[in-house]
């Protein structure tokens, strides 16, 4: 008898143990006593998953194995619900036991990404690589950080080496497709996706990848067919049902001029549809009588930009407008996020001391799917289409606009009108003013499928009003998006220069490399990244030097060529004649020891550090990219190089030399430079048209 109960009990006990759902609510609980118990634990803040690995793993315990069987399930919920620090803490006991299985460090990695940022996740990243190194998603995160930090052509080069163009590994070919899209090469991307196919046609991981790939970059027809051939050979895999099943809900909104069979991005359609149905449901149809309320100014980052000074610059003049009781307020500041890129809070105090209250939209807990947003669910249907590019976001920001109630959302920047413009639209605020800069997305080359349907379809919107920073913004997106000129307003950059004392270790530096009185021959305040073609520069200074043995240089900014531009230095031995500075508070005092400013960019908007430079009182030569014309008066202020020798750094060097060489024009161009820019780009300038801008959409009361 006692035998027959033993034998009873230990098979309740094996199937209590082997129990999926007892598994499941072991690993929750395990996830939120880690949350409880390690709450103010300090994590490694370089690479706890290594850390983790530090030392050998004794024998397992029984409870953890216990544990992990329903540890994903748990983990996955930690990560909808953004527990983030509490997910990382709850793997790292597991990682410890199981340092050879890939998904646990991947996992932590991913919480660790989401807790700091992604720049501060690449070593965690590369430390997976190199411990796995057929690691598909750790070699896509560090090759994003290798673009960021050296630039897509570093990247490219980089990928090539270590996946091969003409590999025979789906695998590879797999990563390569993937990366060349982060590298916003699509045709090549395809060319991989293609090779992959010929390797094995009938893989249904490669097609459900392959169709992932394809529903994100928004040709659903593509991807449609893909996930069918897919299904065919995994008839019974539920995501590929599920995701068929999504697919096909939209199809119906094809246009009848769509032709079935080319590449359509149909994403564009849902948006045009979303926006004319948000249109008709609005609200505010009607022309308001007075400037509302609270405005809230929107963009990516605070990042050390041209475009994020001018935001706060912006910014700042409104408060000073809220603060003496001429513009009704009050005034906040949304970025997505001050911590995904480098120094994206370059800008944060600045705006502190002037009462500018600043918040991460990215850290809103928004809705899970537009069906459980208040103000979004009457749209699921089509909202639930969007890119995720738009749709992560949207589902932040408009029940946080709705609930906030302003009555100005001002959003700058492509990338930031494409995330926070529909939430805007839908959460009904009465103007919504879009803020482009000089440049369309196609002539940056960071252009997205989504980006002119979306654009297109706003500017149709009663109380959505549109502006550029020049003349030359104004034409480029009249014709991108097929409008009137007329529709933009012209709001110039408005430019503000500190006149302090410099600081102390400023001066020193000035002293050990610049004799008295001497000034460095020319100078340049710049982003070290492709567009700013400091390669370019570093050769014009090279031939510069070649005629003027005595000329110094300065050289002031950081990105990721930074460091490649001071190794090629030294390789054309002028490590002593260049100054690298990093970012710096003292502007005004550098600009002050150039003769001339030289800006050699491929694409520019309105080139703060022109106006700077001018403000200062010294000539400018640039390169005839975008607005840079409108910066400067050329052959007054400055020297505008002609098309055909804006590449030539023989044709550059030339016009420095003869200009370095009278120094009476130089004296002169920097008077006319300096009241120029006095005039033109003041920032209470800046503010009035603002001002103005915003009250376009206001009718004023007529008189009885």
């Amino acid at each position: 008898m006692t035998k027959k109960t033993s034998s009873s009990s230990g098979k309740v006990w094996r199937w209590l143990y082997g129990h999926p759902f007892l598994h499941k609510i072991a690993a929750r609980v395990f996830l939120s006593l880690s949350s409880f118990y390690y709450k103010n634990t300090k994590l490694d803040p370089v690479d706890p998953v290594t850390q983790a690995l530090s030392n050998q793993p004794n024998n397992k315990p029984a409870w953890i194995k216990f544990c992990k069987k329903g540890l994903y399930p748990a983990v996955n919920e930690a990560m909808e619900t953004e527990r983030f620090k509490a997910g990382i803490i709850a793997l790292l006991p597991f990682i410890h036991y199981w340092p050879e299985e890939q998904r646990l460090q991947i996992l932590a990695a991913r919480f660790f990404q989401k807790l700091y940022s992604p720049d501060q996740a690449t070593p965690v990243w590369q430390k997976i690589l190199q411990r796995f190194p057929n690691s598909r998603e750790a070699f896509l995160l560090v090759n994003r950080a290798m673009i960021r930090d050296h630039g897509p052509k570093q990247a490219r080069k980089n990928l090539d080496q270590k996946l091969p163009v003409h590999s025979q590994q789906i695998d590879t070919q797999i990563t390569r497709a993937q990366c060349l899209e982060d590298l916003h090469d699509p045709d090549a991307a395809d060319m991989a996706w293609d090779l992959a196919l010929q390797l094995d046609e009938n893989d249904p991981r490669l097609l459900f990848m392959m169709g992932s790939s394809l529903e994100k970059r928004g040709y659903l027809f593509d991807a449609y067919e893909v996930f069918k051939r897919a299904q065919r050979l995994q008839p019974n895999r539920l995501i590929l049902g599920q995701r068929l099943q999504h697919l096909g809900r939209i199809l119906h909104l094809k246009s009848d001029d769509e032709q079935q069979g080319e590449r359509l991005y149909a994403q564009g359609h849902v948006i045009q549809q979303l926006v004319k149905d948000v249109i008709q449901n609005r609200k505010n149809q009607q022309k308001l009588t007075k400037i509302p309320g609270k405005i809230i100014l929107i963009n990516s980052s605070l990042g050390p930009g041209g475009a994020e000074r001018q935001f706060v610059n912006t910014a700042i003049g409104l408060q000073k407008q809220i603060q003496t009781g001429e513009l009704p307020g009050p005034l906040e500041v949304w970025c997505r996020s001050l911590i995904a890129r480098r120094s994206g809070d370059f800008f944060l105090e600045e705006l502190r001391q002037a009462g500018v209250i600043v918040r991460q939209y990215g850290d809103f807990v928004g809705a899970m799917n537009a069906k459980n947003s208040r103000t979004l669910a009457a749209y699921s249907e089509l909202v639930d289409f969007l890119p995720r590019q738009i749709l992560e976001p949207t589902l932040k920001i408009t029940d946080a606009l709705r609930q906030a109630n302003p009555g100005i959302v001002h959003i700058w920047q492509d990338g930031s009108i494409a995330a926070a413009a529909l939430g805007a639209l839908i959460a009904d605020i009465p103007i919504i003013a879009l803020g482009y800069r000089s440049q369309p997305p196609p002539d940056k080359g960071k252009d997205r499928p989504y980006f002119r349907p979306l654009m297109r379809a706003l500017i149709d919107a009663p109380g959505v009003v549109i502006s550029t920073n020049s003349q030359a913004g104004r034409k480029r997106y009249s014709q991108w998006l097929d409008i009137l000129p007329n529709r933009f307003h012209v709001i110039l950059n408005g430019t503000v220069l500190p006149d302090h004392q410099p600081a102390s270790q400023t001066t020193s530096i000035a002293r050990s490399f610049l004799k008295q009185k001497e000034q460095a021959a020319m100078g340049v305040i710049m982003r070290f990244d492709e567009n700013k073609r400091p390669a370019l520069w570093l050769e014009t200074a090279k031939l510069v030097l070649q005629k003027r043995p005595e000329a110094k240089f300065l050289m002031i900014g950081s990105g990721p060529l930074l460091e490649q531009t001071k190794t090629q230095a030294k390789a054309y031995n002028m490590q002593n004649k260049i100054l690298f500075l990093e970012q710096t508070s003292d502007v005004r005092f550098w600009l002050q020891q150039m003769q001339c400013f030289v800006l050699l960019s491929a694409v520019e908007g309105v080139p703060n550090a022109v106006i700077e430079a001018q403000l200062t009182g010294i000539p400018v030569i640039a390169s005839p990219a975008g607005g840079s014309a409108e910066a400067f008066l050329p052959e007054k202020s400055g020297i505008l190089l002609a098309d055909q020798h804006a590449g030539s750094p023989e044709a550059i060097a030339n016009a420095i030399n003869a200009l370095l060489a009278d120094e009476d024009r130089i004296k002169e161009m920097g008077i006319i430079a300096q009241k120029f820019a006095q005039e033109k780009f003041s920032t209470a300038t800046m503010i009035e048209k603002t001002i103005a801008f915003y009250q376009s959409e206001v009718s004023p009361i007529k008189a009885e």
